[in-house]
């Protein structure tokens, strides 16, 4: 991970550059305790997918059977890399949004490699399930003062792209982009998801500033 502790008048410039970071469990850039901070040009992504996505199989008597798309089987019932009782979105075959949100403690990975899950559930066969992994923050900036992202595109990742808290002064989000990357290897479907917030800012003492921005 890139880390900023008690820095001052510092930029980070990479264009050109796409970072994949090993672990999405931890954030990928951390700025903290820091004032004016420009982080430039880089495009965040991570080794291991944070998302699993797959398509039910078939769901009858309360018991969902789910299969994971290829490249995206990151063995969900892992807690060091899925919460227990972590959120999922279902999604209606063929659509890209999501219609359903639920959560699923019981799950059971089957010797074909598929998933048993006990739910009460509106999904059917052929519906799309994604499962968002462990939640680390991708750029987290935490008592800091000014700091700006410019040209970063995060790709992926299970929490929020950029996390704002207790800050004395602004974030400044330029010409950022939050978006499903490309297919990670061994896969052939698009991803379904990039992160769970684009942003998301608490207890700040002055508001972001969000331009030129594609969520």
């Amino acid at each position: 991970p890139l880390s900023l502790l008690a820095q001052e008048n510092t930029t980070v410039a990479a264009y050109g550059m796409c970072a994949k970071f090993t672990s999405y469990t931890t954030s990928a850039i951390t700025v903290n305790q820091s004032d004016r901070i420009c982080i430039l040009g880089m495009t965040i992504d991570h080794m291991l997918s944070a998302n699993a996505q797959g398509t039910v199989i078939s769901n009858s008597g309360g018991k969902l059977v789910w299969k994971p798309d290829a490249g995206y089987d990151c063995e969900i019932t892992n807690e060091s890399l899925y919460a227990k009782n972590g959120a999922s979105l279902g999604f209606k075959a063929g659509e890209k949004l999501p219609y359903v949100d639920q959560l699923m403690s019981s799950r059971q990975k089957n010797d074909d490699g598929t998933y048993t899950m006990i739910v009460d559930s509106p999904l059917t066969a052929g519906d799309r399930l994604t499962f968002r992994g462990l939640a680390s923050h991708i750029c987290t900036i935490n008592y800091a003062g000014a700091v700006t992202f410019a040209d970063v595109t995060v790709w992926g990742g299970s929490g929020f792209a950029f996390s704002g808290w207790m800050g004395e002064d602004r974030v400044t989000l330029t010409r950022c982009t939050v978006t499903p990357g490309p297919k990670p290897a061994g896969a052939t479907e698009d991803r379904m998801l990039s992160t769970c917030d684009a942003s998301h800012f608490s207890n700040m003492r002055v508001g972001p500033v969000i331009e030129d921005c594609v969520f």
